[in-house]
C-alpha cells in the first residue's frame, strides 16, 4: 500500500500549519531543527502509517497568522527544503541503512554467502572425486587394526568405552538410548576372554561401526547442505527485494503521485453545515474521508494546488 505520509511532508500541515515564504527562515519560524526535516523526510518514504509531523505550539501559532498568498509561497518554500534534503548524501545513506535493516541484508552477509557457496562447491567436488573410495577407507582402516595385537585392541576398546560413558552424562532421549545400546555391545566384547575370538569379533564390530559413521556423516552433510541452501535462497530473495527498492527515488515517485492524486480528489467547493457545535460536510460521503483528505480541504484550494504543481514538477524532474 502506497504510504500517504509524504503528503504531509510537502504540506507540513495539520490545523494551521502554514509556512513562511522565505525558504531560509522556515525552520526558525516554525521552531523546527534540521533533525526534524531529516526525520520528516525519512518517515515520508519509510513509514507505513500516517502521522502528523511534530511542530511546536509557537510554530503553529505563528503559521496561523499568514495570509492566503503567503500560504502559497510558504508551502513552496517548505517543498524546496524537503526536496533539497532528499537530494543529499545523508538522506541516501539513511535510506539505504533503513532498507538494509528492513530486509536484513548487508555487504558482510553477501560476501559471507558467496564464500559459503564456494566452500560448498569445493566440498561437493571433493566428495564426487572420492567416488567409491569410502569403502577403500574402511577396508584400509580395518586392515590396519588387524595388524594390532589383541592386547592393543583391548586398550582401544577400553578407551572407546570410557569416551562413550563420558558422552552419555547428561544425554537424553534417542541419544541416550542409542548410546546405552552401543555401550552394552562394547562391554560384551570386553567380556570375551579368548584373544583370537575377541580380535575377530572386535574387527567385525569395528568394520560395521566405521560404515555406520560414514553413513551418518554423509546424511548429516546432506542435511546441513539442504539447510544452508534454504538459508541462501531466503537471503537471495531478501537481497533481490532490497535491490528492487534500494533507490529512494522509487519511493519518492510513489509518494508524489499519491500526493497529486489526493489533492486532485478534494472537492474544495463542497459546503460545510453546522450540526450542533460542530461543522460537517454537507455531502455525507465526505464525512468518512481520511484525515489527510480533510487536512487538504481545510488548507484551501490555492495552497493545495500550489503543492500539487510543485509535486508535478518534482516528479517530472526525478530521473
Amino acid at each position: 500500500m502506497i504510504q500517504k505520509r509524504f503528503v504531509l511532508t510537502l504540506l507540513l500541515a495539520t490545523t494551521g500549519f502554514w509556512m513562511a515564504a522565505r525558504t531560509a527562515d522556515i525552520l526558525a519560524d516554525l521552531r523546527l531543527k534540521t533533525e526534524n526535516i531529516q526525520e520528516i523526510s525519512m518517515d515520508a518514504v519509510t513509514s507505513a502509517g500516517l502521522n502528523v509531523p511534530y511542530v511546536p505550539y509557537e510554530g503553529k501559532q505563528w503559521a496561523k497568522a499568514l495570509s492566503a498568498p503567503a500560504k502559497v509561497e510558504a508551502v513552496k518554500a517548505l517543498g524546496r527544503v524537503v526536496r533539497a534534503y532528499t537530494e543529499t548524501e545523508d538522506f541516501r545513506k539513511r535510506y539505504d541503512q533503513y532498507m538494509q535493516e528492513k530486509y536484513d541484508v548487508s555487504t558482510d552477509q553477501t560476501q559471507r554467502l558467496q564464500s559459503d557457496q564456494n566452500a560448498r562447491q569445493q566440498m561437493s567436488e571433493q566428495t564426487e572425486a572420492l567416488g567409491g573410495s569410502y569403502d577403500d577407507m574402511v577396508r584400509q582402516s580395518t586392515q590396519a587394526m588387524a595388524q594390532m595385537e589383541s592386547s592393543m585392541l583391548r586398550m582401544v576398546l577400553k578407551t572407546q568405552i570410557e569416551g562413550l560413558v563420558e558422552g552419555l552424562n547428561g544425554a537424553e532421549g534417542e541419544t541416550k538410548t542409542k548410546g546405552a545400546a552401543e555401550l552394552a555391545q562394547l562391554k560384551k566384547l570386553q567380556a570375551i576372554a579368548n584373544p583370537a575370538e575377541f580380535k575377530k569379533q572386535y574387527l567385525a564390530y569395528y568394520t560395521q561401526w566405521m560404515n555406520q559413521q560414514i553413513k551418518e556423516g554423509n546424511a548429516r552433510m546432506v542435511e546441513d547442505e539442504e539447510e544452508e541452501k534454504e538459508k541462501a535462497a531466503d537471503y537471495q530473495k531478501r537481497l533481490a527485494e532490497y535491490k528492487a527498492h534500494a533507490n529512494p527515488k522509487i519511493a519518492l515517485k510513489e509518494r508524489l503521485r499519491e500526493c497529486i492524486a489526493l489533492i486532485e480528489s478534494v472537492d474544495f467547493n463542497t459546503r460545510l453545515i453546522k450540526k450542533g457545535s460542530r461543522l460537517e460536510f454537507e455531502n455525507p460521503d465526505y464525512r468518512s474521508k481520511s484525515s489527510t483528505w480533510k487536512t487538504v480541504f481545510r488548507m484551501g484550494q490555492e495552497p493545495a494546488m500550489a503543492i500539487r504543481d510543485f509535486a508535478q514538477v518534482w516528479l517530472k524532474e526525478l530521473k
